[in-house]
């Protein structure tokens, strides 16, 4: 990897990190002062909470129906009750009978509601606490845990001096991530690759299933999750390798789902695909087992095959 290397990956954890916590007045907080942030914090979320159990369903059928003329299925997607799966409408009358179906059974539910309870709320935001007291904070600078309460970092607060030290560091984090960035773009975007690999070669996030051999071939087996999906898995074959680089470490640990479909916790994150003179030159990056590997491939050609389906999981 040129590009889209392990530092990169690390920089990016690191950037939009002030995003997550609100400055306040610097001092020496007490005890007392940290349990009236917490009731503070506590106070607003209930409140929040509480308007929107009593805010009434707000998306009409009308809303969603603008020209009818440009109706289009694929703008839809509905699930069935009986079945969990997700369907485009046929026709503009199945979609409009459906959304008013919904609308009407939500309208119902909502005037048939009880009263807000805030009890729910209180339990997420004091085990939310409880989970965040445990954190190592590592997206923050590690000299920031020496000088903050880390029940002021629970609560995503920081004193405005050492909100500021942070913001500064980040926007040097930021402007070097995007250096990197705009020349991948540039470099990457020049490649002479068909579209027909081009527009197809985007998988981040996909989930790794196999890596094989056949011959001079690899296969990937990826599946592409998503609610539009309803045939998860592509394959990709790497044609005629010359060359096949993988890191020690990099693992694919199979499981099934509900659905009793493959998936794995081995991701593909992030491509750089080269035009060479003998084809091309594939670099990823993948997280494996919650680490960081490297795979990198030559070959002569790439095929991309979408919807596929695996038939014996035995063999996998």
């Amino acid at each position: 990897m040129k590009y889209y290397t392990k530092e990169w990956y690390a920089l990016m954890q690191k950037i939009n990190v002030t995003d997550c916590y609100e400055p306040i007045p610097d001092k020496v907080y007490t005890d007392r002062d940290i349990r009236i942030l917490y009731d503070q914090q506590l106070k607003a979320e209930i409140e929040n909470d509480r308007l929107a159990y009593d805010t009434p369903p707000c998306l009409s059928p009308e809303d969603l129906f603008g020209d009818e003329k440009a109706f289009d299925p694929e703008d839809f997607l509905f699930e069935d009750p009986e079945t969990g799966r997700f369907y485009h409408p046929r026709t503009l009358a199945e979609a409009k009978s459906t959304v008013e179906k919904y609308h009407k059974e939500q309208m119902e539910a909502f005037e048939r509601r009880m009263p807000f309870d805030s009890a729910q709320t209180q339990a997420f935001f004091e085990d939310n606490y409880k989970y965040m007291l445990e954190d190592d904070f590592h997206d923050l600078p590690f000299r920031v845990m020496e000088k903050v309460d880390k029940r002021l970092l629970a609560l995503n607060l920081l004193p405005r001096s050492i909100y500021d030290e942070v913001a500064q560091e980040e926007a040097v984090i930021i402007e070097k991530f995007e250096a990197v960035n705009e020349e991948a773009e540039e470099v990457l975007g020049s490649q002479d690759i068909p579209d027909a690999i081009k527009d197809l070669f985007y998988f981040h996030d996909a989930m790794f299933i196999s890596i094989t051999q056949e011959g001079a071939d690899i296969d990937f087996i990826l599946r592409v999750d998503g609610i539009w999906d309803a045939a998860p898995f592509v394959k990709i074959r790497f044609k005629k390798i010359t060359r096949l680089d993988r890191e020690d470490g990099f693992v694919i640990n199979l499981l099934t789902d509900e659905d009793d479909k493959l998936y794995s916790s081995t991701y593909y994150l992030y491509e750089e695909l080269y035009k060479t003179s003998a084809g091309y030159e594939a670099h990823f990056l993948v997280s494996s087992e919650d680490n960081l590997k490297y795979l990198t491939i030559t070959c002569e050609n790439i095929e991309i095959e979408e919807g596929i389906d695996l038939g014996d999981k035995s063999s996998f």
